[in-house]
C-alpha cells in the first residue's frame, strides 16, 4: 500500500505540472478539442489516488463542505431535463458539469500528497510570468504569433478587430479577460514567496514575477480586471497587516486610471478605462439590457432556468432591443447572470451557498486552523478565489477553459486544507 501511495504522489505531481503547462500555453480551441481526453485522464488519476489512499477516498462524499457543491451539480443536472434545447444542454453539461467534481476532488485529495508546496508556488509564478512576458511582447509589436501563424488563423480577424486596435493583450489566452483572471489567480503566489522565502535568489525571482504579472494585468486594459487585481492584492496585504502596501495599491490604482485618461487617443485607443469611459452610458446600457434579459428568462423559468448552455438559444426571445445582435454577443457578459438564466434560482443559490461556506471556512482557518505553512497557502488561495469571483462579473468566466480549471482547482486545494478535524 505504501508503494501505491508513493506512486500516487508522483502521479499527482506530474499530472498537476502537465495540467499547468496545458492551461498556460495551449489556447482555448485546442483545449476544447482535447478537453474530453484531459478529463478522462484526470478521472483515471483520481480513481488511482482514491484506491491508493482508501481512508482519504472514503471521506470524499461525506465532507460537509461539499454539500452545496453537490446540490449545485444536481441543479445543473435538473436544468438539462427542463432545457429549451436539450441537445445544447447535454453538450454544455458534458463540458461544464461533468468535469467539476473530477477536478475538484482530484486536487482536494491530491494536494495533501504534495510534500514540497514551495515548488508549486514557484511553478505558478514562473508560468504566469511567461504569459505576462508574452503579453508585453505582443503589445510592443502589436501582433501575436499564436493567432497569426499557428493554429488560429480563422480567429485572427476577430483578434485584430477587437483587441489589436485597442492595444489589449491576450497572450496565450483568447480574450483579455481570461488572461487577466489567470494572472490575478497567480499573483498571490508571488506575494507568498516574497514574504516567506528564505533564499534570496528565490525572493528576487518572486519580486520580478510579481512585477511582470502586474504589467500583464495592466495590459489587458480591462477595468474589472484592474479592480479584481487590486482587491486580490489588498486582501492579501491586509491579512499580512501591511497597511503601507494597501495604501500604495489604492493610490496606484487611481493614478493608473488618471494616466490612461490623459493619454491621447492615438497613443491609447481604448476608451473603456478612461474617466470618460467610466461615465459613458453605453456600457451601462449593455449591462442593464443583459440584466433585464436574464430577469425575463427567470420570469418564465424561475427554478431551473432556460437550461445549461441555452442562454444564446433563447436570447432573441427575451432581448428587449430591436437592434440585431451577433451570435457571439448573445451572452450576459456576467457569470452570475449566466448561472441565473441557465440554471435558475436553485442553481444560483446553491452555487452562492457553496462559495459562501467555502470562503467562510477558509477565513476561519486563517485565524484558528493548522500550521503557518498551511495558513499561508490558504491566504494565497482565498485571495486568488476572491479575485476570480470578482472578475466573473465581467464575463462568463467559467465557460472558458483556463478560468474554469483554475477556479475549481483552487477550490479543491482550499477545501483540502480544511477537511481534517485538526484543521477545521
Amino acid at each position: 500500500m505504501k508503494k501505491l501511495q508513493k506512486v500516487s504522489e508522483f502521479l499527482f505531481c506530474a499530472l498537476a505540472l502537465l495540467v499547468a503547462l496545458w492551461l498556460s500555453f495551449f489556447v482555448e480551441p485546442i483545449q476544447s478539442k482535447y478537453g474530453h481526453l484531459i478529463i478522462i485522464s484526470l478521472f483515471a488519476a483520481l480513481s488511482f489516488i482514491i484506491l491508493a489512499n482508501r481512508a482519504m477516498g472514503r471521506a470524499i462524499p461525506l465532507d460537509k463542505t461539499d454539500t452545496f457543491l453537490w446540490a449545485y451539480i444536481l441543479m445543473v443536472t435538473s436544468s438539462v431535463f427542463f432545457a429549451q434545447n436539450r441537445q445544447i444542454a447535454i453538450n454544455q453539461y458534458i463540458r461544464y458539469a461533468v468535469p467539476i467534481p473530477i477536478i475538484y476532488y482530484l486536487f482536494k485529495n491530491g494536494f495533501p500528497l504534495v510534500k514540497n508546496k514551495r515548488r508549486l508556488m514557484i511553478t505558478i509564478c514562473i508560468l504566469a510570468s511567461i504569459m505576462a512576458f508574452i503579453a508585453i511582447i505582443e503589445t510592443i509589436f502589436r501582433k501575436n504569433i499564436i493567432y497569426e501563424n499557428l493554429y488560429l488563423r480563422n480567429y485572427y480577424g476577430f483578434y485584430q478587430n477587437f483587441f489589436i486596435k485597442e492595444h489589449r493583450a491576450v497572450s496565450t489566452q483568447i480574450v483579455p479577460q481570461a488572461l487577466g483572471t489567470c494572472l490575478i489567480a497567480c499573483i498571490p503566489a508571488a506575494y507568498s514567496l516574497i514574504y516567506n522565502e528564505k533564499k534570496r535568489y528565490i525572493k528576487i525571482l518572486a519580486i520580478l514575477c510579481a512585477i511582470l504579472i502586474s504589467i500583464g494585468v495592466i495590459l489587458t486594459l480591462t477595468l474589472i480586471i484592474f479592480l479584481a487585481g487590486a482587491v486580490t492584492s489588498i486582501l492579501y496585504f491586509y491579512y499580512k497587516k501591511n497597511r503601507n502596501t494597501v495604501f500604495f495599491i489604492i493610490i496606484a490604482f487611481a493614478l493608473m486610471i488618471a494616466c490612461f485618461t490623459f493619454l491621447s487617443k492615438r497613443q491609447f485607443p481604448s476608451w473603456k478605462i478612461r474617466v470618460s469611459g467610466l461615465t459613458n452610458i453605453l456600457p451601462y446600457k449593455h449591462r442593464i439590457n443583459r440584466i433585464i434579459t436574464t430577469a425575463s428568462i427567470l420570469k418564465d423559468y424561475p427554478l431551473t432556468g432556460a437550461g445549461i448552455g441555452n442562454f444564446r438559444y433563447v436570447f432573441d426571445r427575451y432581448y428587449i432591443a430591436t437592434k440585431k445582435i451577433p451570435y457571439y454577443w448573445k451572452v450576459p457578459d456576467n457569470m452570475y447572470l449566466s448561472i441565473l438564466g441557465e440554471t435558475g434560482l436553485l442553481g444560483f443559490f446553491t452555487f452562492i451557498l457553496f462559495m459562501a461556506r467555502l470562503l467562510k471556512m477558509g477565513f476561519k482557518f486563517l485565524k484558528f486552523g493548522g500550521n503557518n505553512e498551511n495558513k499561508e497557502i490558504a491566504l494565497f488561495l482565498l485571495t486568488a478565489i476572491c479575485g476570480m469571483l470578482l472578475s466573473m462579473a465581467n464575463y462568463d468566466a467559467l465557460y472558458w477553459t483556463v478560468p474554469f480549471y483554475l477556479f475549481w482547482i483552487y477550490c479543491g486545494m482550499l477545501a483540502s486544507l480544511m477537511k481534517t478535524k485538526e484543521n477545521v
